[in-house]
């Protein structure tokens, strides 16, 4: 088994794992690209579904992180070490945050007056 980095920048089983300031940096490119993204899609929404359109986007793109996780099998709890379950964790907090922003009545009076869906009870 080869130790280190390949070609493509994959770590192998065994390899030391990159300097913080470079898993900082991954992270923030991770967490930026999935933001820029939920932004693009939300930005046609009217103002006041768009909290909760982003909210929802965001929590898709922390679901979306959390299954690459498991799919690259980076570990859940790795001390010292910032991986895609990191990534996951700071989307979601970033999607709870933005929901605090959404007026329920709000979306539910915009939904009936322009869909005709009833409000939930």
């Amino acid at each position: 088994m080869q130790v280190g980095n390949d070609p493509g920048g994959h770590l192998h089983k065994g390899a030391a794992p990159p300097p913080p300031r470079l898993q900082l940096e991954t992270l923030c490119k991770r967490v930026g690209l999935v933001l820029a993204a939920a932004l693009l899609l939300s930005l046609p929404m009217p103002g006041i579904v768009f909290p909760a359109v982003l909210s929802s986007f965001l929590f898709y793109g922390s679901v979306g992180m959390m299954l690459m996780a498991l799919w690259r099998s980076d570990p859940a709890f790795a001390p010292g070490e910032l991986n895609r379950w990191d990534c996951a964790a700071v989307l979601l907090l970033v999607s709870l945050v933005v929901g605090l922003a959404v007026d329920h009545a709000a979306v539910d009076a915009y939904f009936q007056e322009h869909l005709g869906i009833e409000p939930r009870q």
